[in-house]
């Protein structure tokens, strides 16, 4: 086990305001609460202070951030961690607590409770604080990010009755619709678990990056859906479902959206004694339709209710607000350890897990603070491009496509890290519109550009060309930005098979 320090250092600011702040509260002295209640109402009479005080001072300060009191935030988070410091040992003594409170008295908070969601959204006051001071008033040019949420109608599949059953791949047919809680209320459940991730893709992007949500329901679209024998049971979308969903979604929505999320019907067989508490693995992170762009996945029950093995009963409120953050902080940083390989952040699949894979300058104990000693120690400061050029896959502004100055095209490209021959090659130009690339292992194949778009079209001598993956099909430009963040109708790399190859400079 590393050693911990007693509070991490990209919190010490708000520790330091906790202790001048002249409202600065003890957490555990904080009178009856909606929190409270909840635990009250549950017959939670056992929790640990510091689960009590985490709920009680997420609630407050997530009420003073949405009215603009990122002070009185910072205030109760400072109080919070100089009272349970953050990356601790006694910290990951609580991460069952989350657990037994769920399985026992229906309540779940997350693991620990509201432990994510505390460093969220103290890393979102820390910018909202940094972007009023002095220094950090400087001039930055916020750039939508959009995630597009598919709403997936319907699905068929075989529900199994039994685990014999589920083992034998029988059961009953099931017809499935997608949970209309969902879209009620201007698809309130949805905004509602996405809000402290937004804030917090802001705050990681130090503000150059704000995030977009649009809503995209596809009513009449049903897909196939399986589940495999064994456990923990997988019921994740298959090839051919996700074919389905990308063949529905408009080829106009393809290009204008960054981040995609696609939530479905689940086929969870929950309701028979046999999968009472049983786990069902129904989504995680995968890639957009250009073979890129990250894409959450999940069924629609994760939203609604708590997954049995977690816990029982519909989501409160209180109990989505910190738990999804969790959730999708997680999803997110598979793709962000995926976006710079070059780190080595999981070199193998959730390294994170075995304190021996943590790096050497790495500190704390749990999922979230290698999260945190990620950002503020690898991608952040020494991640090429910043985060904030690396998460745009949308295309561009059309009156920028339509200026692109073709002239910087030819040139020499390469992926990073570059791995083999094919990671580097040069593309030049061999009459108007055609170009060729030529990489390193001598391979070489045609290009056409598309007028009006940053399409480069393979030819026939691509080795893919007869791939089902459109990302395989056609090299994807990506333009240049000034240092405001601002797009420039000028070739800065491309995007290829799922790989972007940056321009390499004379």
């Amino acid at each position: 086990m590393k050693n911990v320090r007693p509070a991490s250092l990209m919190l010490a600011c708000l520790v330091l305001t906790a202790l001048v702040w002249p409202g600065r509260i003890c957490p555990a002295q904080q009178s009856a609460s909606a929190g409270a209640r909840l635990l009250s109402d549950r017959g939670v009479t056992d929790a640990a202070p510091a689960v009590r005080d985490a709920l009680d001072v997420l609630l407050a300060a997530q009420n003073d951030y949405k009215q603009g009191k990122f002070e009185n935030a910072a205030g109760r988070l400072g109080a919070f961690w100089n009272t349970y410091p953050p990356g601790t040992k006694d910290w990951a003594a609580l991460d069952g607590a989350g657990y037994q409170m769920g399985r026992t008295k229906g309540v779940f908070l997350g693991t620990p409770p509201c432990y994510y969601a505390l460093r969220m959204l103290t890393e979102a006051v820390q910018w909202r604080l940094r972007s009023r001071s002095p220094a950090g008033n400087k001039k930055i040019t916020a750039v939508p990010v959009t995630l597009s949420v598919i709403l997936v109608g319907h699905a068929k599949g075989t529900q199994p009755r039994t685990k014999a059953e589920l083992d034998a791949g029988g059961g009953l047919p099931a017809l499935l619709a997608l949970d209309r809680s969902l879209a009620a209320d201007d698809y309130r459940i949805i905004r509602q678990s996405l809000w402290l991730f937004g804030e917090y893709v802001s705050a990681i992007t130090d503000g150059r990056l704000t995030l977009r949500v649009e809503f995209v329901p596809l009513p009449e679209l049903s897909i196939p859906l399986t589940l495999a024998p064994k456990g923990p049971h997988f019921g994740p979308l298959t090839d051919v479902a996700l074919t389905r969903i990308w063949k529905s979604v408009p080829k106009a929505l393809k290009s204008e959206t960054d981040w995609w999320w696609i939530l479905y019907p689940s086929i969870v067989p929950e309701q028979y004694p046999d999968f009472a508490t049983s786990e069902f693995i129904t989504g995680g992170m995968g890639r957009g339709p250009d073979g890129s762009s990250p894409c959450f996945l999940i069924d629609d029950r994760w939203l609604v209710r708590k997954p049995p093995h977690l816990s029982r009963g519909a989501y409160t409120d209180i109990e989505r607000l910190a738990y999804l953050p969790q959730w999708l902080q997680h999803e997110f940083f598979h793709h962000l350890f995926a976006l710079y390989p070059e780190f080595e952040l999981e070199k193998t699949s959730h390294q994170w897990f075995d304190h021996k894979t943590w790096p050497a300058d790495f500190q704390g104990v749990l999922e979230p603070d290698y999260y945190a000693e990620a950002l503020h120690k690898r991608l952040i400061p020494r991640g090429k491009p910043a985060l904030s050029d690396k998460l745009l896959y949308a295309a561009s502004d059309p009156k920028i496509v339509r200026a692109l100055n073709l002239k910087s095209l030819p040139g020499r490209y390469r992926h990073e890290p570059m791995e083999n021959d094919w990671h580097e090659g040069e593309i030049t130009k061999e009459s108007t519109g055609v170009y060729r690339w030529t990489n390193r292992a001598g391979k070489s194949w045609r290009l056409s550009h598309v007028p009006g778009s940053l399409s480069l079209r393979t030819g026939r001598d691509n080795p893919y060309a007869r791939s089902g993956d459109e990302s395989q099909r056609e090299f994807q430009l990506v333009l240049k930005r000034n240092p405001d963040g601002a797009l420039l109708p000028e070739v800065g790399g491309f995007r290829f098979n799922s790989a972007t190859y940056k321009k390499v400079e004379p």
